[in-house]
């Protein structure tokens, strides 16, 4: 494994002296290839303050892999991500609060984050 790593970077040497910010980009995106990734879905109602509050939140934690979506309402553009992501198709605003739906790998980290929201 180490000599296939040497020879990937001896290979794109060059090109990361010249552009490292792609290159970072090009590492993060082989990163999520090989997964998992962590779905993240905030269900809420239009507006709903809460639910924005999550959104930052989720935002400002580094996970790489992470599918956030948020899902507030109806509308074509709500249909089309649907069809795209068929596990947001169920995920409603329980009792018309904010609500996360995740992936069980990062449900600690995001409880902790919902406490934060729904105690500010």
């Amino acid at each position: 494994m180490e000599r296939k790593a040497s020879t990937l970077f001896a290979t794109f040497a060059r090109l990361v002296n010249s552009s490292s910010s792609g290159f970072t980009a090009m590492l993060s995106a082989y990163d999520f290839a090989r997964g998992p990734a962590q779905q993240i879905v905030i269900a809420a109602l239009n507006g709903d303050p809460v639910a924005r509050k999550m959104m930052q939140k989720v935002q400002g934690l580094f996970l790489p892999r992470r599918v956030l979506l948020y899902s507030g309402g109806e509308g074509e553009r709500e249909g089309r991500l649907r069809e795209l992501c068929p596990y947001w198709e169920d995920k409603t605003a329980l009792q018309g609060k904010a609500t996360a739906y995740l992936c069980l790998t990062v449900v600690r980290l995001l409880w902790a984050v919902w406490k934060n929201c729904s105690n500010s």
